[in-house]
């Protein structure tokens, strides 16, 4: 395990991420802030660690390697188990207020298929999921616009997307990115 390293949060801002290799030898960035699951480093991932950290001004302690390990097996245990339906459906329900058009579905949809709530590809059934748990929603899904968004960065994981490679841009891309994490999170 190596120090806290900055990691790029938008351009000009960072974030600092503990760099951590797991018992299997798998490569970890573990946030401190325990509301955000740890991301694994893939090798089709691309990561550039700028510095290391050596020092932080603030309250919050450094991660303990137990502290990491806890965060990664927390994470590996909801990746490996899907969230039951009720625990999808309350997620959905508090999403919903988010969504301000119905290709932003598309952020929870992602979110459900990283956590293998729903399959991969399968737009319409997550349509009509949404459909049947929010049926008074303003903007409810439409398959094909879905899957109009399924390019780039968005085919990916969350953990992986990339705003460079997103079909949208800007303060879009970052609403996206908001309601996926925020799905993630309530799951």
């Amino acid at each position: 395990m190596s120090g806290g390293l900055p990691f790029p949060k938008r351009r000009g801002e960072f974030t600092v991420k503990v760099f951590f290799t797991d018992e299997q030898g798998h490569h970890w960035l573990v946030r401190q802030n325990e509301a955000f699951a740890p991301i694994l480093l893939t090798e089709q991932m691309q990561v550039n660690i700028i510095g290391r950290v050596t020092e932080v001004v603030k309250d919050t302690p450094h991660l303990s390697s137990s502290e990491c390990l806890k965060a990664i097996h927390r994470a590996q245990s909801k990746m490996e188990n899907p969230p039951e339906e009720q625990v999808v459906e309350n997620a959905i329900r508090q999403i919903a207020p988010m969504v301000e058009n119905g290709r932003q579905w598309y952020a929870v949809y992602r979110a459900l298929c990283d956590r293998k709530a729903v399959e991969t590809d399968d737009f319409h059934g997550f349509a009509a999921l949404v459909a049947r748990v929010v049926p008074d929603h303003p903007h409810l899904p439409v398959g094909s616009e879905l899957i109009r968004l399924a390019t780039g960065s968005f085919r990916k994981p969350v953990a992986l997307w990339d705003r460079n490679d997103a079909p949208v841009r800007g303060k879009r891309f970052e609403a996206y990115l908001r309601i996926a994490r925020l799905m993630l999170a309530q799951l």
